[in-house]
């Protein structure tokens, strides 16, 4: 079954392909503008295609295994950092066991979150799209435009660092206000064994 593409996931796609072009813009106006009007009515499904092949390649390549496991390792509030201890489980085994939690105890407290995570995404990808297009107008010359560009993006990663510990801790407080018995027998259905009484949540 295939599932249905939500409104957050659409501006996901979408993002990274306007805010490169947007960058290419920034320093190559002329090229950037010519590319538009050749692609015609075309131009919107370029942009669509460019920012999913971004996002794919971003989140399994890079957040997934690198970014993520860095804020977990560095974060004692992470709700990863938590379930692994409580359950002497593996980095993967807490997001699996997070996923079941969050869908069943916490769906509607969640709703807002989904928006702050879907902005820290476009933050890091902004961020390292912004570092990685800097260093094309550096070798074109362009040193001026290229260094604030570097800026931006070196800020934008700063920001997006800071927002995704913050998300991390507050999923993590949201974890520990749950009842411990409740978070045991998703445990337990996942075949995890459950944790010693007294340790962790609520």
């Amino acid at each position: 079954m295939i599932k249905k593409l939500s409104f957050i996931d659409a501006v996901r796609f979408v993002f990274s392909g306007a805010i490169l072009y947007l960058y290419l813009y920034f320093l190559f106006p002329d090229e950037a503008a010519r590319f538009a009007s050749a692609s015609g009515v075309f131009f919107p499904l370029v942009i669509v295609v460019v920012g999913s092949g971004i996002y794919f390649v971003y989140r399994p390549l890079l957040y997934d295994p690198v970014i993520e496991r860095l804020q977990c390792a560095l974060n004692r509030s992470s709700y990863r950092r938590r379930l692994m201890e409580w359950y002497s489980v593996d980095f993967s085994s807490a997001s699996r066991l997070w996923i079941q939690i969050r869908d069943s105890h916490l769906r509607e407290r969640y709703g807002r979150l989904g928006w702050q995570a879907a902005g820290l995404h476009m933050a890091y990808q902004a961020g390292l799209l912004g570092l990685m297009v800097s260093v094309v107008g550096f070798c074109k010359d362009l040193k001026l435009h290229s260094m604030a560009l570097a800026a931006v993006g070196a800020l934008l990663l700063v920001a997006a660092v800071l927002s995704d510990r913050r998300h991390e801790t507050v999923e993590g407080d949201m974890l520990v206000s749950l009842q411990r018995q409740d978070v045991d027998e998703i445990a337990k259905s996942l075949g995890y064994c459950v944790a010693i009484e007294g340790q962790g949540g609520g």
